[in-house]
């Protein structure tokens, strides 16, 4: 098999692993927040972008969130999940192009993952905007920032520790 084909199956691999992790980690780990949930699955969205590229790092983010709100019964929210956690692996793939080592490496991740949590922000407060009226995306904007919070605090100390392996390393796009 020739290396172009073995990394493009690799890449579907640990696309398909990082959306059940996240899908697993949004599904039956919730912290429940009133009208929506935090959980760890954004660490795994921000780093599926950062480790496999942006359209892998999608389909990861995307797939994984999007089906735990349809488990969870969330259903109506399921589409624009899949946008905006796309979004924020995208974005992660973006950002992190500037990560290598150093000693502000811990300041970059946590604002890798602070824009890509505004993204996540961002794009709840106008889907609920547009689909429930604007007093339900400001009241929502709480738990969105919490879990916001949530993720930043937990994905950046997720991507110190697995950008100090050598994982990370043969990966990072």
């Amino acid at each position: 098999m020739n290396k172009s084909l073995h990394d493009k199956i690799l890449k579907i691999v640990l696309s398909g692993l990082f959306a059940a992790v996240i899908f697993v980690l949004t599904a039956f780990v919730p912290v429940p927040l009133g009208h929506g949930y935090a959980n760890a699955g954004d660490a795994f969205v921000v780093l599926s972008g950062m480790m496999l590229g942006s359209w892998a790092g999608l389909a990861a983010g995307g797939v994984g969130s999007a089906m735990a709100d349809l488990y969870l019964g969330y259903s109506v929210y399921a589409p624009a999940t899949f946008v905006i956690k796309g979004l924020m692996a995208v974005c992660a793939c973006l950002l992190s192009r500037s990560l290598k080592t150093g000693k502000s490496l811990i300041i970059k991740i946590g604002f890798v993952y602070a824009v890509c949590e505004s993204v996540m922000v961002l794009g709840y407060f106008l889907f609920e905007t547009v689909f429930f009226g604007i007093g339900i995306a400001l009241a929502d904007v709480i738990g969105n920032l919490l879990q916001a919070v949530f993720g930043l605090v937990v994905g950046t100390a997720l991507t110190s520790v697995v950008m100090k392996t050598r994982v990370i390393n043969e990966y990072m796009k």
